[in-house]
């Protein structure tokens, strides 16, 4: 009966080993079935996502053109609104010339009629400085304000220049 009991005793811890080593076997397939239906998923997702790829390409191609005609569309408006102020600063420049010209007129026919009048009044009376120097005065202040009118056209034709490179920048940006 010991030879039986031993005997029994060592099936049992066999079976026991058994029913352990498959229990973990089990656990393991388990696991390894676990990781597979997470990669089973994840390849779908990525057959599903390479499937409508062509469909998302495309709205995304079209989102980036709807988005260039909006810049498009906003350079244009910028550049017009840089022609508008290029065009009123010309225009104030022509005006400003335009002034500037007729005060020229002006200036030049103040310094032939100072010239005559001082070659007069020196040839026939010899007229007091006085008056000679209120004339030339004149002629300064006339001379300065001309002077000041061309440096504020030189400021506009600066002005336009800086405009006219800016619609080229913007231009060349689009």
């Amino acid at each position: 009966t010991k030879k039986v009991e031993s005997d029994l005793a060592l099936k049992r811890k066999r079976v026991e080993k058994d029913h352990v080593a498959r229990m973990n076997q089990n656990h393991e397939t388990s696991t390894i079935l676990a990781k597979c239906r997470v990669m089973e998923a994840q390849c779908a997702q990525m057959a599903e996502s390479a499937r409508t790829w062509p469909e998302r390409k495309e709205k995304k191609v079209e989102e980036l053109k709807e988005m260039m005609i909006r810049i498009r569309g906003n350079v244009d408006k910028e550049a017009d609104k840089l022609t508008a102020q290029m065009d009123e600063k010309e225009a104030s420049n022509n005006e400003i010339h335009a002034e500037n010209e007729k005060l020229q007129v002006e200036f030049d026919d103040l310094k032939a009629k100072l010239d005559a009048e001082f070659a007069s009044y020196q040839d026939r009376h010899k007229v007091h400085d006085d008056r000679t120097t209120l004339l030339r005065q004149s002629l300064e202040a006339s001379q300065e304000k001309t002077n000041h009118l061309r440096a504020e056209a030189m400021v506009y034709g600066r002005e336009l220049h800086t405009i006219e490179e800016q619609i080229v920048g913007y231009t060349e940006t689009c």
